[in-house]
């Protein structure tokens, strides 16, 4: 997903985790983000957003996320989304966009990713 903003754009990429996969793959794919984004000119615009069914296994995979950028975000409720490095922590709310959860204000315009 691509959101464009007046500043700019941000970008997210879902992983949503149903645990039918090991933690340690999942951690492997996790990993490869920075090297696969590496040429990509936007790679610092570029958010990961990790959901996940438990706690318990948010934490485990959080374990494998890298530094960013890419940034990787997690969740379990939808409602809490934090920085899976750093620990930043935001309220989020269904009806509004993921951008705002991170707090880029001011959305202009939503599109799929180009």
């Amino acid at each position: 997903m691509t959101y464009l903003l007046r500043g700019g754009e941000v970008i997210f990429y879902l992983e949503l985790d149903r645990g039918t996969e090991p933690g340690r793959r999942v951690g492997d794919k996790l990993r490869r983000y920075p090297t696969a984004l590496a040429n990509d000119e936007k790679r610092g615009l570029v958010n990961v957003l990790l959901v996940c069914r438990s706690a318990g296994r948010l934490a485990n995979l959080a374990r494998h996320a890298p530094a960013g950028p890419p940034w990787f975000w997690g969740t379990t409720d939808e409602q809490r989304y934090r920085l899976l490095r750093g620990g930043e922590e935001r309220d989020g709310d269904r009806r509004n966009s993921p951008v705002s959860i991170i707090g880029i204000p001011q959305l202009v315009s939503v599109g799929p990713a180009t």
